[in-house]
């Protein structure tokens, strides 16, 4: 079987249309969103084709016998994970393509997550995107959990490591109420667990 690149270049362009539009949608300047959605794309996604029905690796159609064409497809995977994500962010690739504001990748990558896995009708605020890269850069690397104790200091420290005012504790609770409904994160008894990967066949 041949893949067809066709439906995973058109995959390609919805995601990134769908990042551009949270970008968008999150105050982002203009100028700023077409690298912005390119890096979230190729950092966080993975797009396996799809085969070409009925062809083999020279493009030959196959039969059946009896005649008749095959007809089994393959079909293709998008996936989009965190951990890629922010190991792309902890690996200072932010600075090369000149990302100041890290939690940027979130938004661009939470609106992915949703096109793909939860949808839901919701938009992407920035506040949301914070916490979830907060405990993305916090969270113990062996089991993806954060202490829910510690998060609104966590993301407060964050946030004033990058010279931005701290959010308060209604408005934390209001973003992981947020995370949870996208499932991307789950409450296991006074930890948050992070789930760090979905994949959809196309």
């Amino acid at each position: 079987m041949i893949p067809d690149q066709v439906k995973a270049d058109d995959q390609r362009a919805t995601l990134r249309g769908v990042a551009s539009a949270a970008l968008l949608s999150a105050g982002v300047q203009k100028e700023d969103i077409e690298v912005l959605a390119a890096t979230a794309l190729d950092a966080a996604c993975e797009i396996t084709p799809p085969d070409l029905a009925g062809l083999d690796s020279a493009g030959l159609v196959l039969m059946k016998p009896g005649g008749h064409e095959a007809t089994t497809v393959k079909f293709g995977n998008v996936s989009v994970d965190f951990r890629k994500l922010s190991g792309f962010m902890a690996a200072g690739a932010l600075t090369v393509v000149g990302i100041t504001t890290p939690w940027l990748l979130f938004v661009a990558g939470i609106a992915l997550w949703n096109q793909i896995y939860a949808h839901l009708e919701i938009q992407i605020s920035e506040s949301v995107a914070v916490v979830l890269w907060s405990m993305w850069i916090s969270r113990d690397p062996a089991t993806n959990r954060v202490e829910d104790k510690t998060l609104l200091a966590t993301v407060n420290a964050g946030l004033s490591g990058l010279g931005r005012p701290p959010i308060g504790p209604e408005e934390c609770e209001r973003c992981t109420t947020v995370l949870r409904e996208l499932k991307c994160i789950e409450l296991d008894g006074s930890q948050w667990w992070l789930r760090e990967k979905v994949r959809v066949e196309f």
